[in-house]
């Protein structure tokens, strides 16, 4: 049988959702009421910079949401500080952000909202190299940087985001 819908995923610059619009508002609502979390792309694009969420992500403090990419990074962090219900994935993250988020967050006490993320199969496209090959690479120094919170960032912070979920 196909599992129980948990989050909805948004994606500011393929669809035109605007980041304190009427549209998205419903979206939270729905999230709301479903006890569903939101993924929200964020990215280097005017469209859905991190920073664009922070109105949106207060006026609906239960709702989880999950800031794909965490960028522009200064931005993410900023959201993580000031959104308790803000989340970031790492997921096609450059790795001297992801060191830089590891910093901000161990000295700030927001490890449990990092998660682990690849964005598979879309580095695919871009690499010389096996898919594969960069998964096992991308784990292993991912698991480098975040030593000790290595379990949370992996597995755990996932499992209390989805344990949120109304299944």
């Amino acid at each position: 049988s196909i599992g129980k819908i948990c989050g909805l995923k948004i994606h500011g610059v393929s669809e035109n959702w605007k980041p304190n619009g009427r549209d998205l508002r419903r979206v939270f609502e729905i999230a709301r009421e479903r006890g569903l979390f939101i993924k929200l792309h964020t990215g280097e694009h005017e469209e859905c910079e991190a920073g664009m969420y922070k109105k949106i992500c207060s006026d609906f403090p239960n709702v989880r949401v999950v800031l794909a990419h965490g960028r522009p990074i200064l931005q993410a962090i900023d959201m993580l500080r000031c959104c308790p219900n803000a989340f970031v994935d790492t997921s096609f993250m450059p790795h001297e952000h992801f060191v830089q988020l590891m910093a901000a967050a161990r000295n700030e006490d927001f490890v449990d909202r990092i998660l682990f993320g690849t964005d598979t199969p879309i580095p695919g496209r871009h690499l010389k190299s096996s898919l594969p090959r960069y998964l096992r690479s991308r784990i292993a120094q991912s698991k480098k940087m975040a030593g000790k919170d290595w379990k949370k960032i992996s597995w755990e912070n996932s499992m209390k985001l989805f344990t949120y979920c109304k299944l």
